[in-house]
């Protein structure tokens, strides 16, 4: 039987790299509510329909 401990330990260590593509997309959607563009509440409800929420 495999030691979990060391499984455990093993997992800790490992580093997740985010993707550049998905930095770059987190960096524009940063950019945009820095400018103060946010999405309408129209815009939203849509969103929500659309998800069937």
């Amino acid at each position: 039987m495999p030691d979990r401990s060391e499984d455990k330990r093993r997992r800790e260590r490992e580093v997740f790299a985010i993707p550049e593509e998905q930095r770059a997309a987190v960096r524009d959607g940063l950019d945009q509510a820095d400018r103060g563009e946010f999405a309408s509440d129209a815009e939203m409800a849509a969103l929500w329909k659309k998800c069937g929420l």
